[in-house]
């Protein structure tokens, strides 16, 4: 089994669900630890050699990352 990762955002602890990578972005998909129906898809920035989370700058990209994660886990089902 693999250890579950969770991080704070805003005071708030999410769980690390996935991490994609699509077209040298990566996204990362996170839920509340205690509201399960509560999710964030944030987006990974390097700067400087540091990794940083960030919002999703359009519903554009928001639907896409949503949408290669469906794909990815449905196709697993």
């Amino acid at each position: 089994m693999s250890d579950v990762k969770c991080i704070t955002l805003n005071n708030q602890e999410y769980l690390i669900v996935d991490e994609i990578t699509i077209n040298n972005v990566t996204y990362i998909y996170l839920v509340r630890e205690d509201v399960e129906d509560e999710f964030l898809i944030q987006k990974i920035i390097l700067e400087q050699d540091q990794e940083y989370l960030t919002n999703i700058s359009s519903i554009e990209e928001y639907n896409k990352a949503l949408i290669a994660f469906k794909e990815k886990h449905t196709s697993n089902a």
